[in-house]
């Protein structure tokens, strides 16, 4: 009988913890449901402030008007990502640092816009209008799938855009400057991201910050597609910026190939 009493207990304490389990699962699916809700949200707020500023550009009585709302957006930009910094850092020690990290990419992200119409004036709000779908999609990758796919996409993203942007403003004497600073700063981008994710495969994903120990990528984390993407990526640009728009057009091909390739990979290893 006391057998049998101790196993009763067991098993309630078992039905318990599987409970919990499943209470804490829910929360997460629903946060992560939220999230995405949120995520939606903005980016049909940003889509319409998009088309209006391209609008607002293409005709001579307003384009003034779409200069300055921008102007303003750059600088209202520069002060969120400033008080992200500075709410990174003092909440950092009680890991309540979220929002700050949050307002630092919500400022970055904001500035880079402005930088990205004015660039590519008069034309620049209707190419935000199409990329912010394609950061929608990012955002997707990052709540389904692992942090090292998310990262790998992210890299062959941005080496895209620069491709892309290559295309656009090859040959042009006033944009070719910042093309190839645009180039090489996306080329250290890579180089400093592969270089991380050895270390991180040293640590087992786990890494270090203000003596505290956080991780980083999962154990089951797929460091070659990793430095693949980072070869890969330098590999297109350092082609691109030597051999021209043609080169740098057909490499647009073949990196999103590769990146199509690089998300079945990781789907099929979901199911």
């Amino acid at each position: 009988m006391f057998i049998c009493a101790v196993q009763v207990n067991c098993d309630r304490k078992g039905g318990i913890n599987s409970m919990k389990k499943q209470s804490s699962a829910a929360k997460r699916d629903e946060m992560i449901f939220n999230k995405i809700l949120i995520m939606f949200l903005v980016a049909f707020v940003a889509e319409v402030i998009c088309l209006v500023l391209n609008r607002l550009y293409l005709y001579a009585g307003t384009f003034m008007t779409a200069h300055t709302i921008v102007r303003v957006i750059s600088y209202v930009s520069i002060a969120v990502a400033v008080l992200g910094i500075i709410l990174f850092i003092t909440r950092l020690k009680r890991e309540k640092a979220s929002l700050g990290a949050f307002l630092f990419l919500a400022g970055a992200a904001g500035w880079v816009a402005c930088q990205w119409m004015e660039y590519f004036y008069p034309h620049g709000a209707k190419y935000l209008c199409y990329l912010i779908p394609v950061i929608l999609v990012l955002g997707l990758i990052y709540y389904i799938y692992p942090r090292d796919c998310f990262a790998s996409v992210v890299l062959g993203t941005v080496v895209l855009l620069v491709l892309w942007t290559a295309r656009r403003a090859w040959g042009n004497v006033n944009r070719m400057g910042t093309l190839w600073v645009l180039a090489a700063v996306a080329a250290v981008v890579l180089a400093v991201c592969g270089l991380l994710a050895w270390r991180l495969s040293k640590s087992d994903g786990m890494a270090k910050l203000f003596g505290r120990s956080y991780r980083v990528l999962s154990k089951k984390a797929k460091y070659p597609l990793l430095y693949a993407t980072c070869i890969l990526g330098i590999a297109a640009l350092l082609a691109a910026m030597l051999l021209g728009p043609v080169a740098a057009y057909f490499l647009l091909f073949l990196l999103g190939a590769y990146l199509i390739i690089l998300i079945v990979y990781y789907t099929t290893k979901l199911m």
